[in-house]
């Protein structure tokens, strides 16, 4: 059995999963690495209904606007589930 120990620090996971694009050859465009892992965990737990409360608790947020900038939802997400807004004029 292998010894068990704790993460180095909090750059830990990003330096794994950095590790594990180069061994397959891919290159992210943008932020960390570990950052695509957590804006993808936010927007599935979004879509299948959970709040912001319980994505902050889950990615260990102590402020609701950390947790906004990993929990952003694309605009043909939203016209998804977006109703027909009704105006005097006609629909929007």
């Amino acid at each position: 059995m292998a010894p068990r120990v704790g993460l180095a620090g909090p750059a830990a996971i990003g330096k794994i999963v950095c590790q594990a694009f180069a061994r397959a050859g891919f290159r992210p465009a943008r932020r960390g690495a570990a950052h695509l892992f957590r804006h993808g965990l936010a927007t599935t737990m979004i879509r299948h209904g959970a709040s912001i409360a319980e994505i902050a608790e889950v990615l260990r947020h102590r402020s609701p606007d950390s947790t906004a900038i990993y929990a952003k939802v694309a605009f043909e997400d939203l016209r998804e589930v977006a109703r027909s807004w009704h105006m005097a004029g006609g629909p929007i």
